[in-house]
């Protein structure tokens, strides 16, 4: 079974602007080895083994769980695909790199969850909120990212 992550942002965010993002910021870590990797289409594996993929998201047939708990309609998801024979440590910081890039160049409202359920991180409004647990955010990743607040977020 697949360990999947997924990063959802709203609008004025686009497919190609993050696809943009991902390539500029995984070139600029040295997180690729191919230094033209593309993260849509099929993706880009990293070093670390995690695989990323930025796509449009596209309409459910059903009431999009994130619209309905977080009030925004994801415009982009951004797949993080970690490769379990290879240190989960290791993608979690590339993953947390890449986010913290994201977040850094387009300004949406975004939420990071894992296996669609559980929410690790939240912004809303320009408010940067993450998982008061500790079993994900470590002190080290932590420090990888913007100002931010920790509390109780909700599960989908």
């Amino acid at each position: 079974m697949a360990i999947e992550y997924g990063f959802e942002l709203g609008a004025p965010a686009t497919a190609d602007d993050v696809a943009g993002v991902l390539a500029h910021t995984a070139a600029a870590h040295g997180l690729t080895e191919a230094p033209g990797a593309r993260f849509d289409g099929e993706g880009t594996r990293l070093r670390s083994g995690v695989l990323v993929l930025a796509s449009a998201s596209t309409a459910l047939p059903f009431p999009d769980p994130v619209e309905a708990e977080f009030g925004f309609a994801p415009a982009v998801h951004v797949l993080f695909r970690f490769d379990k024979f290879t240190d989960p440590a290791a993608q979690r910081e590339d993953m947390t790199r890449l986010v913290t890039a994201l977040l850094a160049s387009v300004a949406a409202d975004a939420v990071l969850m894992f296996e669609g359920e559980i929410v690790w991180l939240l912004r809303r409004n320009g408010q940067l909120t993450i998982s008061e647990r500790g079993d994900f955010w470590t002190p080290e990743l932590a420090a990888l990212l913007p100002q931010h607040d920790r509390a109780s977020l909700p599960s989908l």
